[in-house]
């Protein structure tokens, strides 16, 4: 909700209710049992929703939020990676790669949600 002192004396909204983030690994570690990513070099914060010791995403705005984010896995075991909004399944994105092969293989997901103030996401592996 915009308060009078998020708007200056000539009417130009100063502090807008917006929420970013954008955030990457520095290592590429394998996770070999259900873990959560936490992204550990934050390139930018608006709003600080983005919290790196435990990789959740919390809302401190309500409203519909477009998550996009992108994840590599390599060899031929099955995976699944999960986006969970406060612990439950949001959507998913599981794949088993053709026996043989070792190269990397990329996949993103993209997806909208609907966040209450306090709800949090997190990507699962």
């Amino acid at each position: 909700m915009i308060t009078t002192t998020d708007i200056s004396m000539i009417g130009i909204l100063v502090k807008p209710n917006q929420i970013f983030f954008s955030a990457s690994r520095t290592s590429s570690t394998a996770i070999n049992a259900v873990g959560y990513i936490i992204y550990d070099m934050i390139n930018t914060n608006i709003g600080g929703c983005y919290e790196t010791k435990m990789g959740m995403i919390t809302a401190t705005v309500a409203g519909v939020y477009y998550i996009s984010f992108g994840f590599f896995t390599s060899e031929n075991k099955a995976f699944m990676v999960d986006l969970r909004k406060n612990n439950t399944e949001v959507v998913n994105r599981s794949r088993r790669l053709d026996v043989g092969t070792g190269r990397f293989t990329k996949f993103e997901l993209t997806t909208l949600v609907y966040l209450e103030v306090g709800d949090y996401l997190h990507i699962r592996v």
